[in-house]
């Protein structure tokens, strides 16, 4: 999950406002926020293991789509790697991401304690773990 987030993280530091040249890597850092968002919100519909675990699944599929665009985003903007030549309006973008990913463990850690020792929701992390530990994201930022 970390790997994940770090990669979340750092590409959103490449996340330019509206126009221009990194207009698709804003794209891509509203889509993962979308999908944070989205998440939390059918967690805390949830009334039982089997639909939490139905959630997190499902949201494992699309953070791997976004793992698909973090590599080609990657190979398109190879200046970026280098976190002293982003420019600081991108690197204001981090933090609306950073925010985010900060309040979707905020607002399901709550809801999901309960059922933690689901035999669905235990696999079902076990199985986001594992996706996520087998996502080539593409991280040269170093912070």
């Amino acid at each position: 999950m970390k790997k994940v987030l770090f990669a979340v993280l750092v590409l959103s530091l490449f996340a330019g406002c509206g126009k221009g040249k990194y207009s698709d890597i804003k794209e891509y850092v509203d889509g993962v926020i979308a999908c944070i968002e989205n998440h939390s919100e059918k967690i805390l519909q949830a009334n039982t293991g089997e639909e939490i675990a139905a959630e997190i699944r499902r949201y494992g599929d699309e953070m791997l789509k976004f793992a698909k665009m973090d590599k080609a985003l990657h190979d398109k903007y190879p200046e970026l790697r280098d976190y002293d030549r982003v420019p600081k309006r991108v690197k204001n973008q981090m933090l609306r991401l950073e925010t985010a990913i900060n309040s979707l463990a905020e607002k399901v850690s709550p809801h999901l304690e309960p059922f933690m020792d689901d035999e669905a929701v235990l696999q079902a992390n076990i199985e986001l773990m594992e996706k996520f530990n087998n996502i080539d994201f593409e991280n040269d930022v170093e912070f």
